[in-house]
């Protein structure tokens, strides 16, 4: 692939969604500008721009769910101030997202993917095996409850697979469901029809108070959530199952996009 013919993950950093230059807010990572990589050459440049997209798509969501968390735990909080910024940094995330469904280059993907599949010494799925806790956490912010109610199979995966995701995060979201906030069983009541369902963990109960316009800029965050769950998985699809490369974990007998759904924690392509 030629470097003209696609937007690095460096040019990224400083370009939103919208085509503006802006600061990039810092992530976690202590090498966000220079990632280790495995591999040389052209698919070291790939993996490192590949590297720090993810780093540039957690941010974007980290700060979806600041928004959502100010909302909600924040008696004075501008809900309008708080559903706009969550909107804009989901569209910003989906944006990057994009630019790898669309630019990224298959074959140099496939070289630098077996470095990301497994754990060798736990014999379990590599970190890349599940995309970020952050979406699950802006997913439960926003419409944790009509999850509960018409896809209850997502929080039976998410619990059952909470092995897998970063772990401060993933906890934090199960505080969150918890009734007793000093621990975070792996089976809460609620999922096992023995309480109802935490709808404090949300912003449902903030939502009430507010319609209109309010409410339009809630809808148009899930719907930017949707979208982002659909290209990840797009993603995912193209450059794994369509090529033909093996998914870890993935018996014989299993249908592939089975399990691709249940670890993207999206629905089956239809």
């Amino acid at each position: 692939m030629k470097e003209s013919s696609r937007l690095t993950a460096r040019q990224c950093l400083a370009q939103t969604s919208n085509g503006s230059q802006e600061s990039t807010r810092p992530t976690s990572c202590s090498s966000k500008n220079d990632p280790r990589v495995y591999c040389l050459g052209a698919a070291g440049v790939e993996e490192r721009d590949f590297c720090l997209g993810h780093q540039i798509i957690e941010s974007e969501l980290q700060s979806a769910m600041d928004a959502l968390l100010n909302l909600r735990d924040v008696a004075d909080a501008d809900a309008g101030q708080c559903l706009a910024l969550c909107l804009a940094r989901l569209e910003s995330a989906n944006y990057v997202l994009t630019r790898f469904y669309e630019h990224m280059s298959p074959d140099l993907f496939g070289q630098f993917r077996v470095f990301y599949g497994k754990n060798p010494y736990k014999n379990t799925l590599g970190p890349s095996g599940r995309f970020s806790a952050r979406i699950v956490a802006v997913s439960v912010l926003l419409i944790g409850e009509q999850l509960f109610h018409q896809k209850p199979q997502f929080y039976r995966d998410l619990y059952r697979l909470s092995e897998y995701y970063p772990q401060r995060c993933i906890r934090e979201v199960f505080r969150w469901l918890s009734s007793d906030k000093g621990s975070a069983p792996l089976k809460p009541g609620w999922l096992e029809g023995k309480a109802d369902f935490p709808r404090i963990a949300t912003i449902s109960p903030v939502m009430e108070h507010h319609g209109g316009e309010i409410g339009m800029l809630r809808t148009s965050c899930i719907c930017a959530r949707d979208r982002f769950t659909r290209m990840h998985r797009s993603t995912a699809l193209k450059y794994t199952v369509e090529p033909g490369r093996p998914i870890v974990g993935v018996e014989v007998s299993e249908n592939v996009e089975a399990v691709l759904s249940q670890r993207l924690l999206t629905e089956e392509r239809r």
